[in-house]
């Protein structure tokens, strides 16, 4: 049997993308005239949109950082993503597997048949954003775990089930 795939957070990481959204918030700030006026009155409503989005993501990346719960799972049975469910999601629910890069951000989307059965609050709550973009309806990243985004590949392409029971993968190239 082929040891599954575990994804864990990285307090390293998880630091480091932490301080990337405080120093965001920061910028936004300055932005929008928090510390004086503001460098372009004109733009200023760039400053109250960056602030709050990213001090949205630090305190998320804050609750990360205690949490030392495997985030992303890839096995036999299926796919577990702590973020947007709390059951695994198994292989044959997944029509479609999918490597997207947005603003260098390369990510794995997921297309379910009925993403109604494996969701959450949280995360979960974008899956109608996800679709609109054009993605799937679940998205996965290696950001702030111990994994890269290769050894995910590896991995989904190792446990998926092969032929017209599989799900479609579209992850090389």
């Amino acid at each position: 049997m082929v040891e599954r795939f575990v994804a864990r957070p990285s307090p390293g990481r998880l630091m480091l993308l932490l301080l990337a959204a405080l120093a965001l918030v920061a910028l936004g700030l300055w932005i929008a005239g928090a510390f004086g006026p503001p460098p372009d009155p004109g733009q200023a409503w760039i400053g109250y949109v960056v602030a709050p989005l990213f001090g949205l993501a630090a305190l998320v990346g804050i609750r990360r950082l205690f949490d030392r719960d495997d985030q992303i799972i890839i096995d036999d049975q299926g796919i577990y993503c702590k973020a947007w469910s709390d059951r695994t999601i198994p292989w044959l629910a997944i029509r479609a597997i999918e490597r997207h890069s947005y603003k260098n951000q390369d990510f794995i989307s997921l297309t379910l048949d009925d993403p109604s059965r494996y969701s959450l609050g949280g995360l979960a709550r974008m899956q109608g954003l996800n679709r609109m973009l054009g993605f799937g309806d679940v998205s996965l990243t290696t950001a702030g775990t111990d994994r890269t985004l290769d050894e995910l590949l590896d991995a989904l392409e190792r446990f998926s089930p092969k032929g017209p029971r599989g799900p479609q993968l579209l992850l090389r190239g």
